[in-house]
C-alpha cells in the first residue's frame, strides 16, 4: 500500500470538510480510518476490497457507521456486494492518491523469484543460451544487480510458471520493456539458440561451483579465449540470423557459393582440404611463390591447378619460351645461365645463400677469345711511380750531402 506525496491535500480528503457532521477531528479521523483499511487490504491481497468486519476492526463498533458514511460520501469508498455480503471498495482510479498491489501482480512476482532461484531451470537455460541476451544478442553482466546490461531471466509466457523451453537469458533492459508480453522496444523477434554460446569467466565459475550441476553431471563449458565486455554482441547471437547460431555474413557467403554451383561456375574454394588451410601457410606461400609444401592441404585457394612435375624450376616448357618475361609463371622460371651443377647462384633473401649482394642476375660469361688482354693494373703502376720517386730522392741526397 502506498499513499501519494500529495494525498494530504487531495480533493477527496478536502471533501470531508463539506460534510454536515464535520468538526476539528473528522478529517484526520476519516483519513486514518481509510489508511488502516487500505493496509489491511494490501496485506491480505483483497484487491481494494474492505469487508464489514475489517471496517469494524479499524473504526470501532461505536464509530464505524459514521466513518463509513462520511468516507463513502467523500469518495474514499464505494459500496459493493461480494459473495452476497455488503463490502466496500477503496478508490482505485488514481494511483497518485492511493495505490495497492493486486493479487495477480504479487503472485507473479513471487513466481518469478521462485523460478529465478530454481537450479533445475536456470542451469539448463544458462548452458543453452550462455551469456547472450536472446532479444538483443548482447553480452549480459551477471555480477551487476542493476542497469540495462545486468543479467536476468525472461518468461516467454508472462504470468505462467517457467519451463526450460519458455525461459531465456535476457538483459534487464529488454526484460523490463516487454511488460505487455510483446517483444522489447529496441529489439525484434526472439533470436535462435546459439550453436556455440559464449560463457564469461563469471559464468564458468558459477557453473563449476553449482551443486545441482554436479549432481546431474552437466559438463562445464570451456573458458573463453577472448573476454567480451558486457554490452557488446555475443558470438552466435547476431540479430537477423535465420538459422540457429549462423552469422549473416556466412549466409551471404553460402548463398554466393550456391549461386556459383547452380550456374556452372567453379567456386573459389571447392575442396574441404583447401578450406582447412592454415592462415600462416597462406601468408607464407603469398610471400614466396617458389616455396612448395609437402602437405596436401597447403595448396592455395587461388591456384586450382597443381604444379606438374615437368614444370618445376629449370624445366621450361615450349609454351614458356614464347611467353613474355612478365607473363611467365614464377614457379617455372628458366634456369640461371651462370648456374653450374652442384652450385647455387649467390642471391640474398629466402632462397639465397645468405651472403650480401644486389640480387640481380649476372650476365653470361663472355668467351675467352673475346676478352681483352690484361694490362698492368693501376695498383702496379702506382707502386712503380712510388718506387722511382724514392729512388730519385735518394740519389739527390747522395749528390748534395
Amino acid at each position: 500500500m502506498r499513499w501519494g506525496d500529495t494525498s494530504a491535500n487531495h480533493p477527496i480528503v478536502l471533501t470531508v470538510l463539506e460534510h454536515e457532521a464535520c468538526d476539528d477531528r473528522l478529517v484526520n479521523e476519516v483519513h486514518g480510518f481509510i489508511t488502516r483499511c487500505a493496509a489491511q487490504a494490501g496485506a491480505h491481497l483483497t484487491d481494494y476490497v474492505v469487508t464489514r468486519g475489517t471496517a469494524v476492526l479499524c473504526a470501532g463498533p461505536s464509530r464505524v457507521d459514521v466513518l463509513l458514511t462520511v468516507a463513502t460520501a467523500a469518495g474514499y469508498l464505494t459500496e459493493v456486494t461480494v459473495d452476497g455480503r455488503t463490502a466496500y471498495k477503496l478508490v482505485d482510479d488514481d494511483p497518485e492518491f492511493l495505490h495497492l498491489r493486486l493479487r495477480a501482480e504479487v503472485e507473479w512476482e513471487r513466481q518469478r523469484r521462485t523460478d529465478n532461484s530454481n537450479p533445475a531451470l536456470i542451469v539448463p537455460v544458462r548452458l543453452r543460451d550462455g551469456d547472450g541476451c536472446r532479444w538483443c544478442g548482447k553480452v549480459v553482466n551477471w555480477a551487476a544487480k542493476t542497469g540495462a546490461r545486468s543479467g536476468t531471466y525472461d518468461h516467454l509466457v508472462p504470468g505462467s510458471p517457467a519451463t526450460v523451453d519458455t525461459y531465456v537469458v535476457a538483459c534487464r533492459g529488454c526484460n523490463s520493456s516487454r511488460k505487455d508480453g510483446s517483444h522489447p522496444r529496441a529489439a525484434g523477434e526472439l533470436l535462435p539458440v546459439p550453436v556455440r554460446p559464449y560463457f564469461s569467466p563469471y559464468s564458468c565459475d558459477w557453473l563449476e561451483a553449482n551443486a545441482w550441476r554436479k549432481t546431474n553431471g552437466c559438463t562445464v563449458p570451456p573458458r573463453p579465449r577472448k573476454v567480451i565486455t558486457p554490452g557488446n554482441p555475443a558470438p552466435g547471437h547476431e540479430p537477423g540470423a535465420t538459422t540457429a547460431g549462423q552469422r549473416p555474413d556466412t549466409q551471404s557467403r553460402n548463398a554466393r557459393t550456391h549461386h556459383g554451383a547452380s550456374t556452372g561456375s567453379t567456386p573459389v574454394s571447392a575442396s574441404p582440404a583447401a578450406q582447412a588451410q592454415r592462415p600462416d601457410t597462406q601468408s607464407e606461400n603469398a610471400q614466396n611463390p617458389n616455396l612448395t609444401s609437402t602437405r596436401p592441404d597447403s595448396q592455395s585457394d587461388h591456384a586450382p591447378n597443381p604444379v606438374r612435375p615437368d614444370t618445376q624450376p629449370g624445366n621450361a616448357t615450349h609454351d614458356d619460351q614464347h611467353k613474355p618475361a612478365s607473363c611467365q609463371d614464377p614457379v617455372r622460371k628458366p634456369q640461371d645461365p651462370t648456374r653450374r651443377e652442384g652450385t647455387d647462384p649467390v642471391r640474398p633473401g629466402r632462397d639465397g645463400t645468405g651472403r650480401d649482394g644486389s640480387g640481380r642476375e649476372p650476365s653470361p660469361t663472355p668467351p675467352l677469345g673475346d676478352m681483352p688482354s690484361p694490362s698492368r693494373s693501376p695498383t702496379h703502376r702506382g707502386r712503380g711511380r712510388r718506387s722511382r720517386r724514392r729512388h730519385t730522392t735518394g740519389h739527390h741526397h747522395q749528390e748534395n750531402p
